[in-house]
């Protein structure tokens, strides 16, 4: 279970996802809340003891909403919470629109690096993307990306492809643009 420190932003979620909300802070009790976010709940009190918060079943993905903590962090900080646009295995093919999150998870017991391939380009600045053994990783499309296709590679630390025998053809693809579910 993911667990997301109260004063971060932005928060990226899933769709149905269940998530800690943590305390990191020395600040006692911090209160999370909103009239407009998709959790089920309005607000949380989380003191050292994680507080569990459940997303909605049915978010518009890419939709984003502001959320308070009190005490405010420090320095003060608009806080949002925006639902992924896509959110899977490290493995599965990603279908995007540009300004929208992706969420990865990687199942696998090894990290894994996620790069474009050989030849070809992506719409990020990175080299790559590491994602640690059973961990997640929020990258957001940048806003100016163009549609098309961007196959990856998702290799584990030793060079091999962390998606053999998983994935028909080896390797996921970014597909950026066109109609988006």
């Amino acid at each position: 279970m993911r667990k997301i420190d109260v004063y971060k932003t932005p928060v990226v979620v899933r769709a149905g996802e269940t998530f800690e909300w943590e305390n990191k802070s020395s600040n006692g009790t911090v209160t999370v809340s909103s009239s407009t976010w998709p959790l089920t709940q309005s607000s949380y009190a989380v003191t050292s003891t994680p507080q569990r918060a459940t997303v909605i079943t049915n978010p518009s993905a890419g939709s984003s909403s502001s959320f308070q903590s009190s005490p405010p962090p420090n320095p003060p900080a608009t806080q949002n919470m925006v639902v992924a646009g896509w959110h899977g295995e490290v493995c599965s093919d990603v279908t995007v629109m540009p300004n929208q999150y992706v969420l990865w998870h990687n199942g696998n017991s090894s990290a894994v690096t996620i790069a474009p391939a050989s030849g070809t380009t992506w719409p990020w600045s990175n080299n790559s993307f590491s994602v640690s053994a059973g961990g997640d990783l929020v990258v957001q499309v940048p806003s100016g990306a163009r549609a098309g296709n961007y196959p990856v590679t998702i290799t584990l630390a030793n060079g091999n492809s962390a998606c053999a025998g998983i994935k028909a053809g080896g390797n996921p693809t970014i597909i950026i643009g066109g109609n988006v579910p």
